[in-house]
């Protein structure tokens, strides 16, 4: 494969739920967004079609009043998003090309 220009922001769907089911019935997609911040390294932020609380930072069913990382007195997320560097970028961006998993945004 030729080299590929990545984008600054991409989704990669890493799994798709069962046609026909709903967002509470136990299928769900789920997905990553990948957004280019400081030194070409990308932060990433997770996803779900479920209607259950999904942290965006962890990528896990849990409510954000019940995590560690979670700053009562500011009301807020305290905790950092996963940032991936550009080789891993890259290797995950042209796999997901190769296996139809871009989203679009």
């Amino acid at each position: 494969m030729k080299s590929v220009s990545i984008p600054r922001r991409f989704r990669v769907l890493d799994q798709e739920g069962e046609p026909g089911k709903t967002c509470n019935g136990g299928s769900y997609d789920f997905w990553r967004t990948f957004t280019r911040a400081e030194a070409g390294n990308y932060k990433v932020r997770y996803r779900t079609s479920a209607d259950f609380a999904y942290c965006p930072k962890q990528g896990r069913f849990q409510d954000c009043g019940r995590c560690g990382m979670y700053d009562r007195d500011r009301q807020e997320c305290a905790a950092h998003s996963e940032t991936v560097g550009a080789e891993e970028v890259r290797a995950i961006y042209e796999q997901a090309l190769r296996d139809g998993a871009l989203m679009a945004d």
